[in-house]
């Protein structure tokens, strides 16, 4: 009881001191704190003081959930504000999608190794008696050397003999192409070595069906050989006219103290092609750090008919939009212009800096929360329904080989068999395994991209590796593959039904002169294949399409046609082939029966037409399909769709080339083992469609399909330096139907 009389005293006392603010004057008046104490003395023993602490006490613990309370929502409310940092599963490296390929067995399929081709070397200079070989660092144009190397794929019959476990261990060869510029009659042989890793076998592979072989020696393109002793002949040619590559601004052609003041010189292999005659172009360039590099207006196009560099001439001379017949008409006439006070006009450099992306933020990138969602075992990738393994051929560059879907085999083979790209006056042509460099991450190819390299021998005297020439990513078209929403009534909120369109790309992009070519092979779950081609273009200010003012000519249009190889095995190998025709029917829902609807029925029906060995389907509207019989009533069918070629575009080309493979959509022939020797042949300008064939292919044959792309678009001041590549896409598609 005292000690609340206490408790109570004191709170009375530091109450009266917090109004009065002044401790000193509670003890000024000793009766005044009596009559205080007597007062709540009478308020304890009267229970009064107990109630006020009760009442205290519940208002203290009332205020602290109170404040408890605000503490609570202040600190949601500043969490909620804040950015939400979400806890991604870690990124996973590319290490996690890739098992590396074991070199000591190579798959039948897989590239060359290192070793393989070694052995294949010293092997051929091992045979002097009868190549003759030199070495390629030494050789000249009258010399035998070997050109290239590369896999020689097995017959297809002992590949799935091979698959199916009938056959035996798969052997490894090889197919070497060798220059013999060193005989009398100069000539392209290609032989066969095996087995790879220790040769003791070469034959000469022989094509009774082809136009032409062997292969005439003129027919080969330019290699660092030719490229070598061009340059050796060029330079006193180019010291006759040295008077017109000095300008006000110090431009020099050798010698010259600061590199971007030098003018090179490169090498075009000429249109005009014939089994005697060979004729190269020579164009001089102002050396830059911005691509393209700016045409100096002077061209020189020299005669190589001869193996032997002191027989070559110059044939004809082009300076500045005018033709000279010879070297000693250039210099009459220029120095007849000089005199007069004219003097040539200096190069002009059109290129312009790239201000397509005006802002500086990042844009959209791809992400993947889980990782990669293929698998690449060597050369074989694995993505979900899909599997097939993929190979740089030297010759054709990146070929795809055994295409599985759900297990089942759909296509043996897929490679790009020609290419032909217009104006071609100035043309490079080598073969497309050297063609393919490296990509750049994050514009070539997505960040997420796996990167694959690959090693070829072609144009050299060694191995070659080309790092990061080929990439593979998964992408997601950004519109739904499918989608359908409906509802009953408006009360009702609906019913959605949606895919997202996810698909496998696999990347190489070759360059060839003038034109780059992104080549993408597109795998989709629903079983669908395409092949799609774009190209850019370096829109040099050259005097025959661009007027003085370097405008480009309206009436210059750029034309792009590719040729693939598509081996389809639509179940088996033995396949029928036709189009689809639609065949209409009246439908009637009128009570008084009046036909008002018509219905396009489409029906697998044989239309085509044959022209020699071979069957030719040249009208786009139809679907051309491949199919094999299951049983009477059942067929499993593949449609071949070819979006990017029409009437307008064979006829432009048909009009000026002879080259009868560019009128056809789709080309159906009988496959032969003889075709792996064709591959070779790219660089051929044959103007022959595919007649390698002694028989003409009939219903129930292994097939084989080649498809015509194309793409042909006027370019404007837009695509001055690099035309667009969304302007030039073309492709086809290898669809299941049923």
């Amino acid at each position: 009881m005292n000690s609340v009389y206490n408790v109570y005293c004191l709170y009375s006392i530091l109450k009266i001191w917090t109004k009065q603010n002044n401790i000193f004057s509670l003890f000024q008046d000793t009766s005044q704190i009596k009559r205080f104490l007597r007062k709540r003395e009478s308020e304890v023993s009267s229970g009064r003081v107990f109630r006020r602490l009760r009442v205290a006490k519940y208002a203290i613990i009332f205020l602290l959930c109170l404040v408890f309370t605000l503490i609570c929502a202040v600190a949601y409310l500043a969490v909620k504000a804040r950015p939400v940092e979400c806890k991604f599963p870690k990124r996973f490296s590319d290490k996690d999608a890739v098992t590396k390929r074991d070199f000591d067995n190579p798959d039948v399929f897989d590239d060359l190794t290192v070793a393989e081709y070694s052995s294949i070397l010293e092997f051929l200079f091992s045979q002097q008696r009868n190549l003759n070989l030199s070495r390629f660092n030494v050789a000249t144009t009258a010399s035998n050397y070997v050109y290239m190397i590369e896999l020689y794929v097995a017959s297809k019959e002992e590949v799935l003999s091979f698959f199916s476990g009938v056959g035996e261990s798969h052997r490894r060869d090889a197919k070497v192409t060798v220059y013999f510029g060193g005989e009398a009659v100069p000539q392209v042989r290609v032989y066969r070595v095996y087995p790879t890793l220790e040769p003791t076998n070469i034959e000469l592979l022989q094509c009774a069906a082809c136009n032409r072989y062997p292969i005439p020696y003129f027919f080969k393109p330019l290699d660092g050989v030719d490229k070598k002793h061009l340059a050796k002949f060029i330079e006193p040619v180019l010291d006759k006219v040295h008077y017109l590559f000095y300008s006000d601004d110090e431009t020099f052609i050798r010698y010259c103290p600061d590199v971007l003041k030098c003018l090179i010189v490169e090498f075009y292999d000429s249109n005009y092609i014939s089994e005697n005659i060979k004729c190269v172009w020579a164009r001089v360039f102002k050396n830059s750090k911005i691509l393209p590099r700016t045409l100096f207006g002077l061209d020189f196009l020299i005669d190589q008919s001869s193996t032997i560099p002191a027989e070559w001439f110059i044939k004809q001379v082009v300076f500045q939009g005018i033709r000279y017949v010879s070297m000693d008409d250039l210099i009459l006439n220029t120095n007849i212009t000089r005199q007069m006070g004219i003097h040539p006009l200096p190069a002009k450099d059109t290129s312009k800096a790239d201000k397509i992306n005006t802002v500086a933020i990042p844009g959209p990138t791809l992400y993947e929360p889980m990782g990669k969602r293929f698998h690449i075992t060597g050369q074989i990738v694995e993505y979900q329904r899909w599997r097939f393994h993929w190979h740089m051929s030297a010759s054709n560059g990146l070929k795809l080989y055994n295409l599985l879907y759900d297990g089942e085999r759909i296509i043996y083979e897929l490679a790009l068999h020609r290419l032909k790209s217009f104006p071609d006056t100035f043309s490079v042509r080598k073969p497309l395994g050297v063609a393919c460099n490296s990509l750049v991450e994050e514009v070539d190819c997505p960040d997420t991209a796996v990167f694959m390299s690959s090693q070829v021998f072609a144009d050299s005297g060694e191995v070659k590796e080309y790092p990061n020439n080929i990439c593979i990513f998964e992408n997601n078209a950004g519109v739904p593959l499918r989608r359908k929403y409906y509802r009953n009534d408006d009360k009702e909120p609906g019913f959605y039904s949606g895919a997202v369109d996810y698909y496998l790309v696999v990347r190489t992009i070759a360059s060839l002169g003038d034109f780059d070519y992104i080549f993408d092979y597109v795998f989709r779950n629903s079983g669908q294949f395409s092949v799609e081609v774009r190209t850019s273009f370096a829109n040099n200010p050259e005097f025959n399409i661009y007027t003085k003012d370097n405008i480009l000519h309206p009436n210059t249009v750029i034309v792009n046609l590719f040729q693939f190889k598509v081996d389809l095995d639509i179940g088996e190998s033995a396949n029928s082939f036709s189009s689809v025709s639609s065949a209409n029917t009246h439908m009637s829902f009128d009570a008084e029966g009046i036909d008002k609807n018509t219905v396009f029925k489409a029906d697998i029906v044989p239309n085509h037409g044959r022209e020699g060995n071979y069957y030719v389907f040249n009208d786009t509207r139809r679907q051309f399909v491949i199919y094999s019989k299951k049983d009477e009533k059942t067929y499993k069918t593949y449609k071949v769709i070819n979006h990017s070629y029409d009437k307008t575009l064979r006829d432009l080309v048909n009009s000026v080339y002879s080259q009868t493979w560019v009128k056809y959509p789709v080309i159906v022939s009988k496959y032969s083992s003889r075709e792996s020797l064709q591959d070779t042949l790219v660089f051929r300008e044959n103007g022959e469609a595919q007649n390698q064939n002694s028989d003409p292919p009939q219903n129930g044959d292994d097939l084989v399909t080649w498809v015509t792309i194309g793409s042909q678009y006027l370019p404007g001041n837009d695509d001055i330096p690099f035309s667009m590549t969304h302007q030039s896409m073309c492709s086809f598609t290898i669809s299941p139907h049923n």
